[in-house]
This record gives C-alpha cells, sequence and structure tokens, in this order.
C-alpha cells in the first residue's frame, strides 16, 4: 500500500474517532500527528506486528496520541 493513501485513509479514521469522542463526552478534540509521524509509526507497528492491520495499528495510534 502506498504511504500517501494508508496516511489519508488513518487521517479520515483518526479524524471520524476524533469527532465520535467529542460528541460522546465533550472532550476537546486532539491534534492529529504529521503524516511522517504516522507513517514511521505504522512501519514500526508492521515490523513489529506483522500479522496484524493498518486498521490494528490505526487503533493504538488514536490510543496512544
Amino acid at each position: 500500500m502506498s504511504d500517501l493513501i494508508m496516511v489519508t485513509w488513518i487521517q479520515g479514521f483518526l479524524s471520524g474517532t476524533n469527532t465520535q469522542r467529542l460528541m460522546d463526552s465533550d472532550k476537546a478534540m486532539k491534534v492529529q500527528p504529521d503524516s511522517q509521524s504516522i507513517v514511521a509509526f505504522v512501519d514500526k507497528f508492521c515490523r513489529d506486528n506483522p500479522l496484524k492491520t493498518v486498521y490494528e495499528a490505526s487503533i493504538l495510534l488514536d490510543m496512544s496520541y
């Protein structure tokens, strides 16, 4: 998967989880990590967890920033 497509998908995923979090709890929205940080996070996640998916990496990324 190209980095551009992956980063764009993850940014949309993070935007959605951020919006849902705001609607559920009135917590302030988080600032998303930049594209390079997303790629670095997912690359490391995938090296460490070769059988897991980009979706699972995205969930962990959402919980960790």
